[in-house]
């Protein structure tokens, strides 16, 4: 079922069955128009309303515009049902952003990743066997895919969204991690992922 709101943007909203959160953003992903992609989860809303705006007039600053970054990030605070805010992520994006940033956990938030569009295209979300942590899974096979054709990640310096406390994999908090785990031997391989987790014990424990 699709319905169009009045407004000077084509928005669709598109409601269907499908198999899970992953298999959405795909269908997402496919209709998708535009150069950049961000996904917003329910509950989840943009930080201000400038966000879009702002984001838009670093674009148009660039010296380079064919060279425009393979991704946009930022930061997130993390709110209550009500919108209240209850504490910035602990997680914070780093300065400068590369794919190997992740192997100390997610730094950028899913709800404040910008992906170019023509190369998120690339990548589907790996849904038959990622059901909490396949967006992990997508964002470095994004930032590897930024590497090797040499595209800059843009820190946006900025909060993009607010972040509804308690989703799914916080809910599925172990499965999420045991998920995670699997994405980190994949792409940064066993031994590292293995002292990674180490360090994420001592920490937790600190």
């Amino acid at each position: 079922r699709n319905s169009r709101s009045q407004n000077p943007h084509e928005i669709v909203c598109r409601s269907e069955p499908d198999r899970g959160i992953y298999d959405a953003m795909n269908k997402a992903l496919r209709l998708a128009t535009g150069d950049y992609i961000l996904y917003l989860n329910a509950g989840d809303v943009f930080h201000a309303p400038d966000v879009l705006s702002r984001i838009a007039a670093m674009l148009d600053a660039l010296a380079n515009r064919k060279q425009r970054p393979a991704v946009i990030y930022g930061n997130t605070d993390i709110v209550d049902e009500n919108g209240d805010f209850v504490r910035h992520r602990r997680l914070a994006p780093p300065e400068r952003l590369t794919w190997h940033s992740f192997k100390q956990g997610m730094l950028v938030c899913h709800q404040a990743f910008f992906a170019r569009l023509d190369i998120a295209r690339k990548f589907t979300y790996d849904d038959e066997h990622y059901r909490l942590s396949a967006d992990f899974d997508w964002c470095i096979r994004i930032m590897k895919e930024a590497a090797r054709l040499q595209l800059p990640l843009l820190n946006a310096r900025l909060v993009v969204a607010d972040f509804l406390e308690g989703g799914m994999s916080k809910q599925r908090h172990k499965e999420s991690l045991l998920e995670r785990y699997d994405i980190m031997c994949h792409h940064y391989g066993k031994l590292s992922a293995f002292l990674q987790h180490c360090w994420f014990v001592v920490r937790s424990v600190l």
